[in-house]
């Protein structure tokens, strides 16, 4: 049987250090958001050209391999975000209790409402991770995803922005001899055509970096106003393979290193 708790108090971390602590349940696969929560119904793209899309907020929060786990099997889902108000929070948890309803009824489901410092990256993940290592998940089941984003960033945001990333993968590192130090994923953003995917971290970090605008070009001409996703992924395979020996490379690391989250 499913079940949505929510932590929101100033003992926020002490109060779920103690619940996992005392937990007798065995998972197959645990799944952890930050900044997974529904802003807007919609969302515009950057260019006119674009269609505006529905969030993918929910699959954030419940990624599709979430939803399909091995028969009699459980998974444990953790949304962790700035539930800055009561409105927000009903309005997340109604999405969430609406999902496990939908015969996901192998999944508990652990909202934390609070906003991410350091200290509290730290002890969330930590927990998290203990108890992963404790029920012995193994580390293609284990998966902390980062959907901290802002399309137009003040000065605070965009610190945000910038620690998080590195700060989550050195953390994951330093724990169990580097564990799971594959498992700590990053949303591609906002970027029409990858907005269902993220990439690991660990490995594909540096080259994100250097091909971003390659593979928005590569899958602007090859799918022109659809995203990516698992059936037009093949049509865009056409094109590459049409291109150079640079482009297939870019286009090969970045099928390798990422995921989508909604199928």
């Amino acid at each position: 049987m499913n079940s949505i708790l929510t932590f929101k108090c100033d003992k926020t971390i002490a109060s779920f250090k103690e619940y996992m602590a005392s937990s007798n349940d065995i998972y197959h696969s645990i799944y952890t958001s930050f900044g997974s929560k529904q802003n807007e119904i919609f969302i515009n793209a950057s260019s006119s050209n674009l269609p505006r899309r529905p969030s993918n907020a929910p699959f954030q929060m419940i990624p599709s391999f979430m939803r399909i786990l091995p028969d009699n099997t459980q998974g444990l889902v953790i949304v962790i975000d700035d539930l800055h108000d009561e409105e927000s929070l009903l309005q997340n948890k109604g999405i969430l209790t609406e999902l496990s309803k939908q015969s996901h009824t192998w999944l508990d489901i652990i909202i934390i409402d609070t906003y991410l410092t350091k200290d509290i990256l730290y002890s969330i993940t930590q927990i998290i991770t203990d108890f992963a290592n404790y029920i012995h998940i193994q580390p293609n089941n284990y998966k902390l995803c980062n959907f901290i984003r802002f399309r137009q960033p003040n000065s605070t945001e965009h610190a945000l922005e910038m620690w998080i990333p590195d700060f989550t993968q050195r953390i994951l590192d330093s724990l169990y001899d580097g564990k799971y130090n594959h498992s700590y994923y990053q949303w591609f953003g906002y970027s029409y055509y990858t907005s269902d995917y993220m990439y690991c971290y660990k490995t594909y970090n540096i080259a994100c970096t250097f091909y971003t605008n390659t593979i928005y070009n590569i899958l602007q001409n090859a799918l022109v106003t659809s995203l990516l996703n698992q059936y037009n992924i093949d049509d865009v395979q056409y094109y590459v393979n049409m291109r150079d020996k640079r482009l297939r490379s870019i286009w090969e690391q970045f099928q390798k290193n990422s995921i989508t989250f909604v199928f």
